[in-house]
């Protein structure tokens, strides 16, 4: 619709065009000038009474192909404050200097003040006056109103398509997590659902709404036993689990577990197995309809484990997860024979096809600091949490089963996860664990 009832029919030749108007890319002047002859021009062009074009070049191109002599427009020196205002966020939205923050921030702010005058104004119609395509335009529309909320969220994307697309996944979580909570007790949810004397239409906008943070705690008992007497048949949508790898580790003269007296633990493949036998085992009760694991293994089992977890039912992305010690530490087995081991690995599973919150890279370069570590097999804070930013955000139930001195308890807890818990049989480790979370929560309150 027309941004003025006041237009004039100008002879095209007559009309001047800057060749340092600074444009983005024109899109498809065809599709346009196939549109303007079926249905007519729905926005004129602006210029000054001097001819020079202000806003509306697509258009403007379109009757060039179209050969028309002359088009509709407004000139700039007839438009109310209104008009003027929408002209100069238009041509804003097309400069090319802009980052794409700040673009998407241009088409918003031109689509809202549209739509105050006109409450019929659309997205196409947004799209169609500043030359964009619908879903280009949608996209910077809906990224736009989370950048306006929310900024801070965005300042690790690299580019609208990434943050778009955290958009999208984060609503379909937040749908998940809606159906997980009526899937686990639908009573319970419909109760509380009319409790709140709601409208029916007003349903959806509850998925939308962010969930309340919870807490959680490390618990000093070992996977098995949790599961026995504290389980409370909490669900969880992430599990990080960095079970004891099955290789007589704690025979090694390498690992270094000799030397850390009282922190050692037995490492043997009966351990190891008998601790994916119960995880798989629990897939169904312990998880929630859709989740994530992250499983550290070792290298010489990966067909094996592999091959375990799709059985128990779960898609395992064949490329691992890799943390390359970039301090150059690790086993050496055979001096004469062989290389220094030093990178770990780990699969990325799935239940359910979850979506991932973002994309990161799938190796990290990070030193082992075994001398700061607390535990003989810790992984660094930064590592875990290069990782688990794939998958945890504010609505994330998170389970560690041998959380050791809580690493990943941190990490998580400091992505704001909605819930932490953790297994820990050693009690100095389970301290630990217990100590660095809460300093992470201090300093969250801080804040």
């Amino acid at each position: 619709m027309p941004v003025t009832k006041k237009f004039h029919l100008i002879p095209l030749d007559k009309i001047i065009v800057s060749p340092d108007r600074n444009r983005k890319k024109m899109g498809s002047i065809d599709e346009l000038a196939d549109s303007i002859s079926r249905y007519g021009l729905l926005n004129p062009v602006t210029i000054t009474k001097t001819g020079q074009l202000i806003a509306g070049e697509r258009r403007f191109r379109a009757h060039q192909k179209l050969r028309l002599e002359s088009i509709p427009a407004q000139f700039y020196e007839e438009l109310d404050p209104f008009e003027v205002k929408a002209v100069e966020i238009e041509e804003n939205a097309r400069r090319l200097d802009l980052d794409w923050r700040e673009e998407a921030m241009a088409v918003l702010d031109y689509h809202e003040l549209r739509r105050s005058r006109d409450p019929e104004w659309t997205v196409e119609m947004t799209g169609d006056a500043l030359g964009m395509e619908r879903n280009a335009t949608s996209r910077r529309v809906a990224v736009a109103q989370e950048l306006r909320t929310n900024p801070k969220k965005f300042e690790s994307f690299d580019g609208l398509y990434s943050a778009y697309n955290f958009i999208r996944r984060e609503h379909q979580r937040l749908v998940d997590e809606e159906a997980n909570t009526f899937l686990s007790d639908p009573d319970g949810y419909l109760d509380e659902v009319l409790s709140e004397d709601i409208e029916v239409s007003e349903l959806p906008k509850k998925v939308l709404q962010p969930m309340r943070p919870a807490l959680g705690d490390i618990h000093n008992v070992t996977f098995q036993e949790w599961l026995e007497k504290d389980w409370k048949d909490e669900k969880f949508n992430v599990v990080h689990c960095d079970f004891p790898y099955g290789i007589y580790h704690h025979k090694s003269d390498q690992g270094g577990m000799e030397k850390r007296e009282g922190e050692s633990y037995e490492d043997t493949p009966e351990i190891f197995w008998g601790l994916c036998d119960v995880l798989a085992k629990r897939i169904d009760t312990l998880l929630d309809v859709k989740a994530h694991i992250i499983f550290w293994y070792p290298t010489h089992f990966y067909t094996e484990i592999k091959d375990y977890f799709t059985a128990a039912g779960l898609v395992v992305d064949p490329v691992p997860l890799v943390w390359v010690k970039s301090d150059n530490t690790g086993i050496l087995p055979d001096s004469n024979r062989g290389p220094r081991r030093i990178y770990e690995t780990a699969f990325l599973m799935s239940k359910n096809d979850r979506l991932i919150v973002r994309a990161v890279s799938n190796a990290i370069a990070f030193p082992a600091n075994r001398q700061k570590a607390k535990h003989p097999s810790e992984k660094p804070f930064e590592v875990v949490s290069h990782f688990l930013q794939m998958v945890v955000d504010e609505h994330t139930r998170f389970l560690d089963p041998t959380c050791g001195s809580g690493t990943a308890i941190a990490a998580a807890e400091n992505l704001d996860a909605k819930l932490v818990t953790g297994c820990e049989p050693n009690s100095d480790h389970a301290y630990n664990a217990r100590s660095w979370l809460n300093k992470i929560r201090v300093a969250k309150l801080d804040l």
